[in-house]
């Protein structure tokens, strides 16, 4: 006899995040561009990097507050919520997996969108819960109003993730609110904001205001994304008190390391450096739809960091050709899409010409 995992594991496939950066430019022998990961091309802080640089200076043989004291004292000035409603993990994917473990019995339904973040998923797999995804509406934004038909007496965690990741659409606060009035109080509501910052959307929920409130409501932010800090991994929860106090309860107490919990802080403070990133990637997301448009490809309006691209059959093609030229995206092979990460200027440019030149080989045939 061998040793076997749960069975709720065996339908899910381990997270493969394709080549590393360095190797595929190994491979094609030239410099690639990174446009498959939605991360910042315009780095952290230098307020972050001086936080972390402290703490190397004072030395790294102690262990990190487990309660995140300092970084949630300055969360909550910015928010405007109490300290304890908030509690800081090891990125996003550490925060959906304790709310998972927390309030996740086997059996037990997790809805989220048709075409969403893939964590919700195999979240609900690997602790024996019930997936049911929400099909997308015809403009690929989640359709609330599906997920309210298809909440029953077993759902326990709704996922909204807003913009929607991959195809960057976006719910209004009134949109949420209606849709909040009809979810039972046992219901948890997610939403996962991880890309809030770049939601230049005037009536983006105002979802910390909502959580005062509303027992079961929870925001969730990153660090990884309008901050530059992804190589840090720090995301946290904004939510009740009952509601983050339970989640306390099955946290690991050093799960965020010292020079992460100061790289965080540090960019808290800085809010000048964020909201130039925010403009630069508005920008240049606009610049990139424009230039798409010119090529005549089809996409989805985003409110995101990235953009998703519709080829159809062609999908697989326009993959290959572009990873040929240096130019790594996400593949949704079978939506038949494309992901592109907002680059810099010149990455974009790149990006466009290489699209336009994968795009005449595939219509040539």
């Amino acid at each position: 006899m061998t040793v076997v995992p749960k069975r709720s594991l065996m339908s899910l496939e381990p997270y493969d995040p394709g080549p590393l950066p360095r190797d595929l430019a190994a491979s094609l022998g030239r410099p690639v561009i990174p446009l498959n990961a939605n991360e910042s091309p315009y780095g952290h802080s230098p307020s972050a990097e001086d936080r972390i640089l402290k703490v190397l200076r004072e030395g790294l043989n102690r262990y990190p507050d487990p309660l995140a004291r300092e970084l949630r004292g300055a969360l909550s000035r910015h928010w405007g919520l109490p300290e304890d409603c908030f509690l800081v993990d090891n990125g996003l994917d550490g925060v959906i997996t304790l709310l998972g473990i927390t309030f996740l019995e086997e059996g037990d339904e997790v809805l989220h969108g048709g075409v969403t973040f893939s964590v919700y998923r195999s979240l609900a797999g690997r602790l024996g819960a019930r997936s049911v995804e929400v099909p997308m509406r015809g403009d690929w934004s989640l359709d609330l109003k599906g997920f309210a038909e298809r909440i029953t007496p077993r759902t326990k965690l709704v996922f909204l993730c807003n913009p929607n990741n991959p195809t960057g659409t976006v719910f209004s606060h009134g949109e949420l609110q209606e849709f909040l009035e009809k979810v039972p109080p046992g219901v948890l509501v997610v939403c996962d904001e991880a890309y809030g910052d770049f939601a230049d959307l005037p009536d983006f929920p105002r979802t910390a205001e909502m959580i005062a409130q509303r027992d079961n409501l929870v925001m969730l932010r990153t660090f990884s994304k309008a901050y530059g800090l992804a190589g840090l991994r720090v995301g946290y929860i904004a939510g009740s008190k009952r509601v983050i106090s339970h989640m306390r309860r099955a946290k690991e107490p050093y799960s965020v390391n010292a020079l992460a919990l100061a790289g965080a802080l540090g960019a808290l403070e800085d809010m000048g450096f964020l909201r130039s990133v925010v403009e630069r990637v508005i920008r240049e997301r606009e610049e990139l739809q424009g230039g798409l448009s010119a090529l005549g490809v089809s996409f989805v309006r985003s409110y995101g960091n990235f953009v998703f691209l519709l080829f159809g059959a062609s999908s697989d093609r326009v993959f290959h050709g572009l990873v040929e030229r240096g130019i790594m995206v996400r593949h949704y092979g079978p939506l038949g899409a494309v992901r592109v990460t907002v680059g810099r200027p010149e990455e974009n440019r790149a990006f466009l010409d290489a699209l336009k030149e994968v795009l005449l080989e595939v219509r040539l045939g």
